[in-house]
């Protein structure tokens, strides 16, 4: 059932990408926060930073997100598959300033990193205060208290590149503050009301209380925050996809709606993006806020 999923990290030679509905929308970042009528759109970009790491493939790519200031520290939060413990001295995270300019700094010290043998996907990592001089961000809330509920209306903002070029220009297609926000009407809880599901990354291994979502995801969106969009509160963090189907076998948009959503068609579990439950992820950020 789960054979083809998709980790939504980048590197400079790969990205997958998944279509949900009849187009795949994503907006630019800088349209989305000048133009979009969604109250916590803004502050969804501004708290949302470019993670590059150093590897043997080509430059990595992926979203982090910031979550505040908390026991003198700046606190920011991705996938483990995006930044382990060993991956922090040369990583390089690109922010927004207060005048929509770019920052750059690199990762202080990764607190916390759950993967594979801790059944979950997720890192703690922090920023020495001096290298955020301008920050933007001020920190997006969790909702650690949430229960999904079918149909739930949500926002995504990551750095995904469907298309990545495959020779010189590759590595710095990767370093570009290029950040894309899917707030369309597909992005959505899918998944039924109450339930998490268990899923497989890409080597078998499980990760735990999972929903399955309705938003246009591609490689370089993992550890994207899932935002509610009426209260403006994370309440998931983006790490997979399914299989992304032929175009004669995608769900339309209208069909999605009326036959998919909040029920039990096994295609929830394989045609969509995946994320954790920020809830079950609280006991190991609470301890740092």
């Amino acid at each position: 059932m789960f054979k083809w999923l998709f980790i939504l990290y980048s590197f400079s030679s790969m990205a997958n990408s998944i279509q949900i509905g009849d187009v795949y929308s994503k907006t630019p970042w800088r349209k989305a926060y000048q133009e979009s009528p969604l109250p916590f759109i803004k502050e969804h970009i501004e708290n949302t930073v470019l993670i590059n790491t150093p590897s043997g493939r080509g430059v990595g790519r992926g979203t982090g997100f910031y979550i505040g200031f908390h026991q003198g520290r700046h606190l920011f939060l991705t996938n483990a598959h995006v930044l382990t413990t060993h991956e922090c001295r040369g990583t390089i995270i690109t922010f927004l300033k207060t005048n929509l300019a770019q920052g750059r700094a690199d990762c202080e010290r990764v607190l916390v990193s759950r993967f594979n043998r801790e059944e979950s996907d997720m890192s703690l990592f922090t920023i020495k205060d001096s290298l955020l001089k301008d920050f933007a961000g001020k920190g997006l809330e969790l909702e650690l208290d949430f229960s999904p509920r079918a149909g739930q209306m949500l926002m995504q903002h990551g750095f995904g590149i469907k298309s990545v070029p495959r020779f010189r220009d590759a590595d710095q297609a990767q370093r570009e503050f290029s950040g894309q926000a899917n707030i369309d009407s597909d992005c959505a809880v899918v998944s039924p009301t109450g339930v998490l599901q268990t899923v497989p990354d890409m080597s078998g291994k499980l990760v735990h209380h999972n929903i399955s979502i309705g938003c246009d995801v591609t490689g370089g969106d993992s550890g994207s925050a899932i935002v509610d969009r009426e209260t403006g509160r994370v309440v998931a963090l983006l790490w997979a996809s399914g299989i992304n189907p032929r175009d004669r076998d995608r769900i339309k948009s209208a069909d999605l709606w009326s036959q998919v959503i909040g029920s039990e068609d096994r295609r929830i579990w394989k045609n969509f993006a995946f994320a954790i439950s920020i809830k079950e992820l609280a006991p190991f950020i609470q301890p740092y806020l």
